[in-house]
């Protein structure tokens, strides 16, 4: 009867040691998994900062306020218990807007982890989407906004020779072109602050946009009328061309002005110059 139990007893621990060993070796493959499928690096993220004062769907026309981007430097980091940098402000930088306050744009160096399967980084272990809006707190700073890159490189920028017809902004001209009277061309006003050299700039002094050229020719009016379409002089208006040269940023293979407008034909550019503001349709482009 002993020695029964006694084999007994033997069969249940060997029972127990490979039960050990098939969790060792889970445990081990796993790991090497873990190790070898993903990898930690520094990944730059450049964010569009918004306005906590407005919901989140109003990003595109939601600039930040003033004092806050002041607070925004290069440099300003946020390190672990180790002294390792997980997130550092690598640039900031902004574009001259038509409201208020400007386009801001932040870039971040932070410490991801990408899986080297699925290609997806994480930062403190949520997924880093484009578009996605997300907060990252840099010590006393709570940076907020939309995602709209990610890249491992600086700003790609490539100059682009533009033609752009400027079109009249005026809150009633779309109401009027689509009656039966077409207006052609800007108050002469704003024409006259349109001229060769005039240029627009960003916050660290690079010129996104200098005339090179500028064509004008006198305004029309088109009425509709039972004989046809009568074309006559507009004293007040005047037609403009302007030819300039124009820095885009490469952004996933497609090139952007100030990061949102899209170069291309037909498209409206908002030029914002010193003293005057213009909407500029693209008529042709063509690479420096």
């Amino acid at each position: 009867m002993k020695k029964k139990l006694f084999k007994k007893t033997n069969k249940n621990k060997h029972k127990v040691f490979d039960l050990i060993a098939l969790f060792a070796i889970f445990f081990i493959t796993a790991s090497i998994y873990f190790l070898f499928s993903r990898k930690t690096e520094y990944l730059y993220i450049t964010i569009r900062l918004f306005n906590h004062e407005y919901p989140e769907n109003y990003i595109d026309t939601n600039q930040p306020k003033a004092w806050y981007v002041e607070q925004i430097v290069p440099g300003k980091s946020q390190k672990n218990q180790l002294g390792e940098t997980l997130i550092e402000v690598a640039d900031v930088y902004s574009y001259p807007s038509a409201y208020v306050f400007n386009d801001v744009y932040v870039t971040l160096k932070v410490k991801a982890i990408q899986n080297k399967v699925t290609k997806q980084y994480l930062y403190e272990g949520v997924p880093l989407l484009i578009h996605d809006v997300r907060s990252f707190k840099v010590k006393d700073l709570l940076i907020s906004g939309e995602i709209i890159d990610l890249f491992e490189r600086k700003r790609d920028l490539k100059s682009f020779k533009l033609v752009l017809k400027i079109k009249a902004n005026e809150k009633n001209i779309d109401y009027i072109n689509n009656s039966q009277l077409l207006i052609k061309g800007i108050d002469n006003h704003i024409a006259n602050l349109l001229k060769e050299g005039n240029t627009v700039k960003d916050s660290e002094n690079t010129t996104l946009v200098e005339v090179t050229k500028v064509e004008k020719k006198p305004g029309e009016r088109e009425l509709a009328s039972t004989n046809g379409i009568i074309k006559i002089i507009d004293p007040e208006r005047t037609q403009v061309y302007l030819h300039v040269n124009l820095l885009a940023e490469n952004i996933n293979d497609y090139y952007f002005y100030r990061k949102k407008e899209s170069l291309l034909v037909g498209e409206n550019l908002w030029l914002n110059f010193d003293q005057v503001t213009v909407i500029g349709e693209i008529i042709s482009i063509e690479e420096n």
